[in-house]
């Protein structure tokens, strides 16, 4: 995401639209220009990620690619493990890539999370949806569709816009674990990180 930004300008998108507004190809296809520039190539841009040609696509990630936790037991590997999370403050807003200083100090590159781990996601890794900041929930056992949840007992892994990631501890049912990830899924919110300790 970082060699995206230096080479556009902006942060990739979650996703692309055409000129009448529909969904045309997920964040995971754009950066595979800097992490298989090879099988980027064989993605037909040209036309909308569900048509046969690009559905057949899905299908060449291989099982360790980069869009699947290697715990993961499924053994379709055109499902991703990863999304991206959208809305109005979040890393981004859907169709529009932030710039770097749309992530303002306070929140900073390396407190504001980009990607987050839902395993299994049921959501196919060149599809152009992931997970809307207004629908996470963090709960132990939570049984709604649209949150974050891993094949790990405790958490989930998070990439923060800087590149590092961490394994985002969930102990227990607790609100203050909800508020935390969602104060570090806003770009400009101006939250006090240090009353959110992970151990």
């Amino acid at each position: 995401m970082c060699n995206y930004e230096t080479k556009y300008g902006r942060f990739p998108p979650a996703y692309t639209v055409d000129k009448q507004g529909r969904r045309m190809h997920s964040w995971r296809v754009l950066v595979l220009e800097f992490l298989d520039p090879d099988l980027h190539a064989q993605y037909d841009f040209n036309r909308p990620w569900n048509v046969p040609a690009n559905l057949a696509f899905a299908k060449k990630m291989t099982k360790d690619g980069p869009y699947r936790c290697p715990s993961e037991d499924i053994k379709d590997a055109s499902w991703t493990s990863y999304v991206m999370l959208v809305g109005p403050t979040a890393f981004s807003n859907g169709p529009t890539g932030r710039k770097r200083e749309e992530i303002t100090e306070g929140d900073g590159t390396t407190n504001t999370v980009a990607v987050v781990e839902m395993s299994p996601s049921g959501i196919l890794w060149t599809s152009p949806y992931d997970l809307n900041v207004a629908d996470v929930s963090i709960k132990v056992d939570d049984p709604s569709n649209s949150c974050p949840r891993s094949c790990h007992s405790n958490g989930l892994n998070v990439l923060f816009v800087d590149g590092h990631q961490e394994y985002f501890v969930i102990q227990a049912s607790s609100k203050d674990v909800e508020n935390h990830l969602k104060a570090l899924a806003t770009i400009n919110g101006g939250e006090d990180m240090s009353k959110f300790q992970q151990d």
